[in-house]
């Protein structure tokens, strides 16, 4: 509550909406999937579903939010973390379900843990390394991001 108090004082105060105080205060950024990964995840055809998304500016990248993404030509959904661990089907503690205790699931965890720099990220490339190989599938995840 105090969260959301301080942020519409801040957006009174700066003149911004209270999302654009969330952007800052929480850095979302760090909540969502950087735009190569979101690129990957929609070719491989997981729902656009969801409010933010990358657009292209002035020549640089920002994550934005809402419905009308149709205006811009480029605009990448991104997915949040919460997003991102319902579609993996991950426990309340954040543990991946005991059929992807496999070989290839370990040597990838291994391998790339220490490349991606937030949560979002180290899911989404778990997510694509689990449906190229076949042990997730795309309908999966749509089904379960839309019953969330």
């Amino acid at each position: 509550m105090q969260l959301i108090i301080n942020c519409k004082l801040s957006a009174r105060l700066h003149k911004c909406s209270v999302v654009r105080c969330l952007f800052e205060i929480m850095n979302l950024e760090k909540q969502v999937c950087q735009w190569q990964l979101a690129i990957q995840l929609q070719e491989l055809g997981l729902s656009k579903y969801g409010n933010f998304f990358w657009i292209n500016r002035n020549g640089e990248r920002q994550l934005d939010w809402g419905y009308n993404t149709e205006i811009f030509e480029d605009a990448v959904h991104t997915f949040t973390v919460a997003e991102l661990g319902c579609m993996l089907g991950l426990s309340v503690d954040g543990v991946l379900p005991e059929k992807y205790n496999v070989e290839t699931v370990n040597n990838w965890f291994k391998e790339f843990t220490d490349v991606f720099e937030t949560e979002a990220d180290l899911r989404a490339g778990i997510l694509i390394h689990l449906i190229h190989k076949g042990l997730l599938s795309v309908s999966t995840c749509n089904e379960r991001l839309s019953a969330k």
